[in-house]
């Protein structure tokens, strides 16, 4: 592998985990949950 590759690689990495730190320093988190809670329900045919 080279290491072009390996350095987009880790920089791909990096980027995910700052969104993922960012949307749950925001309180993304509530918000899909509320979300996924909704279309399982729907789903079921509850919601």
């Amino acid at each position: 592998m080279s290491a072009r590759v390996r350095l987009l690689r880790v920089s791909l990495l990096v980027l995910a985990i700052l969104g993922i730190v960012l949307g749950a320093i925001n309180g993304e988190v509530r918000t899909v949950l509320t979300k996924a809670i909704n279309v399982c329900l729907q789903c079921i045919g509850i919601g």
